[in-house]
């Protein structure tokens, strides 16, 4: 069941010339002017980053090696990574000290019970899994 549109207005006088005027149109692709092309591209080139010149700086001076009692030390700093690294393993050796000297009670419970047997009952179930799993294969 086909219906014809009847509100089409092709037949009617004076379209024909519109029509000749779209094919014509589309045979002729539209193309930006050559002036708009330049001022893009002006305007792409002034935005684009300019590359800096890269400064080679000079190679750090290795530390002396002396004689004495603290010769070697400035190459090991040097070797663990600076003053950095060495702020880092003091603050870790400083936490470390601490929690050691005076842990806080859930650690010091917990390290109890573990080395007491307040756990074993726990910890024995489990290790016992663990083991026959092993064993069986």
């Amino acid at each position: 069941m086909t219906t014809e549109r009847k509100d089409r207005t092709d037949d009617a006088p004076g379209f024909g010339d519109l029509d000749a005027l779209f094919a014509e149109a589309r045979g002729t692709p539209p193309a930006p002017s050559g002036d708009l092309l330049a001022r893009i591209e002006a305007e792409g080139l002034a935005r684009q980053p300019r590359a800096t010149p890269v400064v080679a700086r000079p190679a750090a001076a290795a530390p002396e090696t002396g004689r004495g009692l603290f010769s070697g030390l400035a190459q090991a700093i040097a070797g663990i990574g600076g003053w950095p690294a060495l702020g880092g393993l003091t603050a870790a050796l400083v936490i470390g000290f601490g929690l050691g000297v005076s842990p806080p009670d859930s650690v010091e419970s917990f390290a109890t019970e573990l080395l007491d047997g307040g756990t074993s009952a726990v910890l024995g179930d489990a290790l016992w899994t663990f083991d026959s799993t092993l064993v069986e294969g």
